[in-house]
């Protein structure tokens, strides 16, 4: 019912589902499959599969999104490609966006100017509340709760899950677990976290940390400018700064304050 109603002189489009491609009339190069999919479209070079996919889109174009709701609420975005249950559901204006996976990418609305605008999230959850710019989460549930981190780079099962610092790099189950943000107009970021459990206690603030092993700084709390390689390295650190520990266990138990 009423799928492509409106077209008078556009080419070589594909419209099935009610209400499917409605309000368009000269555009072409489209293909709307299911209820209200590409609805308010009247643009052209566009793919949405799935009931209200792309169901706000009036001149974004050069967008894909397939699957229940995805990319529901983009309106003048390009160049996106949404594939999974509301995946990108919230996000309106931006550019450039990749999210495949279970609502990945799902919750941004544009609050941020320019907001995860060039984004890429791949996975289940992956960067689900993300409110940020630019960041990369691959892998189930990374950065699923990350806030509005700028920048980050997220890697591996549940990776930096928590994580509301800017720029920070983390690749590994777990990974930068939690940094918390502490209020500050620059929350705890800049740090580096690689291997399973590295850097994984709650970090409100502490900056410029870099943790490579297993379960490397997993007890940090604000610690910044500490380095600390090796398995357990830096196991015991919470507060401490300007440390350097390397080697299996280095710095695991003693004082949570090295100096």
């Amino acid at each position: 019912k009423d799928a492509g109603m409106n077209v008078t002189q556009g080419d070589s489009s594909v419209a099935v589902g009610e209400s499917a491609l409605k309000a368009a009339t000269t555009s072409s190069n489209n293909v709307a499959i299911g209820r209200s999919a590409l609805t308010s479209n009247t643009a052209g070079e566009t793919v949405a599969v799935g009931a209200f996919a792309l169901g706000a889109q009036t001149t974004g174009f050069n967008n894909v999104a397939c699957g229940f709701e995805a990319a529901e609420n983009l309106t003048t975005g390009q160049r996106c490609v949404m594939l999974g249950y509301e995946a990108g559901r919230a996000t309106t204006t931006n550019h450039n966006v990749v999210a495949v996976g279970y609502q990945a990418l799902r919750d941004n609305s544009d609050a941020n100017a320019a907001s995860f605008r060039g984004a890429v999230a791949v996975g289940a959850e992956a960067g689900r509340s993300n409110t940020g710019q630019n960041g990369t989460y691959i892998g189930f549930k990374s950065g699923v709760s990350s806030g509005n981190a700028n920048g980050q780079v997220s890697i591996g099962w549940e990776v930096a899950h928590n994580n509301a610092g800017n720029h920070n790099v983390a690749i590994g189950s777990k990974a930068l677990y939690t940094d918390s943000d502490d209020g500050s107009a620059d929350p705890g970021g800049y740090n580096i976290g690689i291997g399973y459990l590295a850097g994984y206690g709650s970090n409100a603030g502490g900056r410029h940390n870099i943790a490579l092993g297993f379960q490397s700084m997993y007890a940090r709390t604000s610690a910044a400018s500490v380095v600390a390689i090796g398995k357990d390295a830096g196991g015991s650190i919470t507060s401490s700064s300007d440390c350097v520990l390397i080697g299996a266990n280095a710095g695991k138990t003693g004082t949570n304050d090295l100096t």
